[in-house]
């Protein structure tokens, strides 16, 4: 969409009356379809602030099939929280892209600018403690506090999207006004992450029991802020990237309408899709890392100094799910249990496996890969890895017997991780 179609579509959406911000506090921003750029509305009569409600152009994006309006909260003013009302349109207006709708979100765009202005940081063991970092693969889904980690990371992402939500809890005041527990001192604050690293349009239930996981961590009848991080895809030819992208943006608006009582989502970082290419069809980040005290995202890769426990039995369950079962984030890591757990799964050399193992690397990476012209020099290595791994290993042998699975546990100590 050019810049003048995107201008119309604005000024169509800006037309729609069920478009607000509710601000939470006093003073808060608003933009305009004719005023891309937010600034600060303020009031002489500050009681009156719960009345005042400002116009703002939501989200619309591209669909197949139907419109995906966004009712997330911007972060134009992080000291006004702001509610954003779903419109119901009649009939269809103009769509906005996934890209054209960022481009006009000036904070937005603003940590989109800060996070690819920055190198890929490589987190090996001269720059983080081992014991420290949390990665979570393809597939998998890592939630911890500031006491148990430092950081949570996933990388290697082409198509798949890497999520990262961080919350801490809203307190009311006397006088009505809500305001975020990263105000008070430092040690009164309680933090937890996540990061899940996502392959497909179809993890839902999974989003849903993160969002949960945040809610039980803070406790019952606490409103929570969950800051959300968004990084993967690029302008791939299948448009694999955008469908991932709208899906699970589509899947947070739900979440975000449902537990609207309950947690305020705040949009922090969303480098996504044709936002994420350099410009000639490959992705700029293929990783993304949290710290979970600060709160600060950046782009990264993992050596494999720390990448964690059994990764090539872990990058197995790719290869291992029934093709009628509905696929599922496997967490390796919680708030209430300070190790690294991988849960048994059922895996069997066949006839396929070894075809595969036959194959050429390019054969290989047609076969296998969402986005073979762009997957990293050791991708093939790391498919027939774990393939060999199913060949050499049998279920029983690495989980136990058939009725008595075990999950398998990895600990931090001096000496590293250990089972």
């Amino acid at each position: 969409m050019n810049s003048t179609a995107a201008k119309k579509a604005l000024e169509v959406f800006n037309d729609t009356k069920s478009l607000f911000i509710r601000p939470s506090t006093p003073t808060a921003r608003k933009r305009g379809a004719d005023d891309s750029d937010t600034h600060t509305s303020s009031s002489d009569d500050d009681e009156h602030h719960d009345t005042k409600r400002t116009r703002l152009v939501e989200w619309v994006a591209s669909s197949s099939s139907s419109s995906l309006s966004s009712p997330f909260r911007s972060a134009a003013n992080e000291a006004a929280l702001s509610s954003l009302y779903h419109p119901d349109f009649e009939g269809k207006p103009n769509h906005l892209s996934v890209v054209d709708y960022i481009q006009h979100i000036p904070s937005v765009n603003e940590s989109l600018r800060k996070l690819k202005s920055k190198p890929t940081v490589t987190l090996t063991k001269s720059n983080v403690d081992a014991r420290r970092i949390i990665n979570a693969l393809q597939g998998e889904v890592a939630h911890a506090t500031p006491e148990q980690a430092d950081i949570l990371v996933s990388d290697r992402a082409t198509t798949c999207h890497i999520l990262a939500l961080r919350s801490t809890r809203v307190d009311s005041g006397d006088d009505g006004s809500s305001s975020s527990s990263s105000k008070s001192s430092p040690s009164a604050v309680r933090v937890l992450a996540s990061i899940a690293h996502i392959d497909q349009p179809a993890y839902e239930s999974c989003i849903q029991s993160m969002m949960d996981m945040h809610k039980r961590y803070h406790g019952a009848g606490n409103k929570i802020i969950v800051e959300v991080h968004l990084v993967g895809g690029f302008n791939d030819e299948r448009g694999s990237s955008q469908k991932l992208t709208e899906h699970l943006l589509h899947t947070l608006e739900l979440i975000d309408r449902k537990e609207k009582q309950h947690i305020d989502i705040i949009i922090k970082t969303c480098c996504v899709s044709g936002l994420n290419d350099d410009g000639s069809r490959a992705p700029i980040g293929r990783g993304l890392a949290i710290d979970i005290a600060s709160g600060d995202v950046f782009l990264a890769s993992v050596d494999e100094t720390v990448a964690g426990p059994a990764v090539v039995l872990r990058n197995c369950r790719l290869w291992s799910a029934p093709i009628c079962q509905s696929p599922r984030l496997c967490s390796i890591h919680t708030s209430f249990s300070n190790h690294i757990a991988v849960h048994p799964f059922d895996f069997e050399w066949n006839e396929d496996f070894m075809y595969l193992c036959s194959l050429t690397d390019e054969e290989l990476l047609e076969e296998t890969s969402t986005s073979p012209s762009v997957e990293q020099d050791d991708y093939c290595d790391q498919v027939r890895e774990s393939l060999v791994f199913m060949k050499d290993h049998n279920v029983e042998d690495v989980f136990g017997p058939d009725g008595g699975r075990k999950v398998l546990y990895f600990e931090r100590s001096d000496k590293g991780l250990t089972n």
